[in-house]
């Protein structure tokens, strides 16, 4: 049971299967349509209402042939009792992982707060994208 002003921790891996659209503009720039990125996570406290979370994400990575790279997007987070709230996440070239922000939520999450980093690596690049991510951060609720 979750209640008003609880932080809940979102420490933990995430799992996803994507499918990219990629554009070559010039030699060694990317720009990478990200179509679908579902996934689930897999929280370090497997009893959190964070844990078995389902993802589905949507953004862009735009790589750049002298190493430097942003990438934005949002994801929808579903729990298993169906309530969704709404990160926004970014990352680029000068920092050392990727953050994240809680945007919106229903249910539960109504008027949440909070955010934190997600490590993310790509295990199968390509079309059909493999990714695992290490996420630390806290949702708090209101």
């Amino acid at each position: 049971m979750v209640h008003g002003g609880q932080k809940v921790p979102f420490d933990g891996t995430h799992y996803y299967a994507a499918q990219l659209q990629t554009v070559q503009f010039e030699p060694n720039h990317n720009y990478m349509l990200i179509k679908e990125w579902r996934g689930i996570a897999a929280t370090k406290d497997p009893s959190s209402v964070a844990n078995m979370t389902r993802l589905e994400c949507s953004g862009y990575i735009d790589s750049r042939a002298d190493g430097t790279f942003s990438a934005e997007g949002y994801c929808n987070h579903w729990d298993r009792d169906g309530h969704l709230w709404v990160g926004h996440w970014w990352n680029n070239s000068t920092m050392k992982v990727g953050r994240y922000e809680v945007v919106a939520g229903i249910g539960k999450y109504a008027g949440a707060t909070g955010g934190g980093t997600a490590a993310c690596n790509f295990l199968k690049p390509g079309p059909d994208a493999q990714v695992v991510c290490e996420v630390t951060g806290t949702i708090e609720l209101k």
